[in-house]
């Protein structure tokens, strides 16, 4: 990462090899711009879900501990039954309970245990902290090459 330049035997400089290394963790971070950019398109199909969403009371009738604590429900719509899975934040269910689930009327496939509008407001708030993470780091990466820029790079 570092190159030593001698001149005369002397050593004449100490730099940065040719890659950036503000410019390497800026290109590895990006990844976390495509997340917060995915989280922000399921917040807005989530908040135009939230806009014309519908109740039902539903069933719980499945537990998976192992993955990831979710559980399944069911539901109808017009005498049609329904399924979904959903991890639920802090509540606990137990199988039988009769809970509210919320779904798309245009597509009753799309459903929740959770409004929409509470889904969509989690995912940007998910957004916006990535963003801020990432801002954050490349900062300080910044911060860091310049530090070591000018360590690197002795006044002759």
């Amino acid at each position: 990462m570092f190159e030593t330049t001698f001149v005369d035997g002397r050593r004449a400089r100490t730099h940065l090899g040719s890659q950036s290394f503000f410019l390497t963790i800026l290109c590895v971070t990006s990844v976390f711009l495509v997340g917060a950019s995915l989280a922000m398109l399921a917040a807005h199909s989530n908040r135009e879900v939230a806009s014309r969403q519908q109740t039902a009371i539903g069933t719980i009738v499945g537990h998976e501990p192992q993955n990831h604590n979710r559980y399944g429900f069911r539901f109808h719509v017009d005498a049609e039954g329904y399924d979904g899975w959903e991890t639920p934040g802090y509540a606990k269910r137990f199988i039988g309970e009769s809970v509210t689930v919320y779904y798309d009327p245009q597509n009753p496939r799309e459903n929740s245990l959770t409004d929409f509008a509470i889904l969509a407001d989690n995912q940007e708030a998910m957004a916006v902290g990535v963003i801020c993470l990432w801002a954050i780091i490349c900062a300080c990466a910044f911060v860091i090459e310049r530090l070591l820029r000018k360590r690197a790079s002795p006044s002759l």
